[in-house]
C-alpha cells in the first residue's frame, strides 16, 4: 500500500534492494526504497505491531503509540548500522494493529502528500486523504 503510494506520488521506487556493503548482514533485508526530490535516499521497513502483545501491553496502556515507539526505536537500531554504510536515511514505517500511526510513518506520509502537492499532481480526493489522515489522533 504505501510502496504503491510512493509510486503514485512520482518516486521510482525499488522492492526489497539488497545491501551493497559486504559489511551488511543479509537479515537487514529493507522491503523498499526510493530517491527523494533532494537526491537523498530512503529507506523503508514496514511492519505491524499488535499493542497487546505480551511485550507492548504495559507500555501501550500506559501511553497511546507507546507500542508503535518502542518497535521503531528497535528498528533504528537494527538498521543503523547498514544506514551508516550504504548511506540511506532510514524510515521504520511502523502501524499498530489497531491503525495508530507511528511517528516516523506519520512523517514519511505527510512528506509524500506535500512531495505531490508541490509537484501540482494533487487533486481533491488526494487533499481529502491528507485531511482524513491528519485527524487520526497522535
Amino acid at each position: 500500500m504505501i510502496e504503491a503510494f510512493l509510486k503514485f506520488c512520482g518516486y521510482i521506487v525499488s522492492h526489497e534492494p539488497r545491501a551493497y556493503h559486504s559489511a551488511v548482514r543479509d537479515d537487514k533485508r529493507i522491503d523498499f526504497q526510493h530517491i527523494d526530490e533532494n537526491g537523498d535516499l530512503r529507506a523503508y521497513d514496514f511492519t505491524i505491531v499488535l499493542p497487546t502483545a505480551p511485550s507492548y501491553l504495559h507500555a501501550a496502556s500506559i501511553s497511546d503509540g507507546a507500542a508503535a515507539k518502542r518497535r521503531e526505536n528497535a528498528k533504528k537500531s537494527k538498521y543503523r548500522h547498514a544506514a551508516e554504510l550504504e548511506g540511506f536515511t532510514f524510515i521504520p514505517f511502523v502501524v499498530e494493529a489497531y491503525g495508530r500511526w507511528g511517528d516516523a510513518a506519520e512523517k514519511a506520509f505527510r512528506d509524500a502528500l506535500a512531495h505531490l502537492d508541490d509537484r501540482g499532481d494533487i487533486d481533491d480526493d488526494l487533499r481529502a486523504l491528507g485531511f482524513a489522515k491528519a485527524q487520526i489522533p497522535h
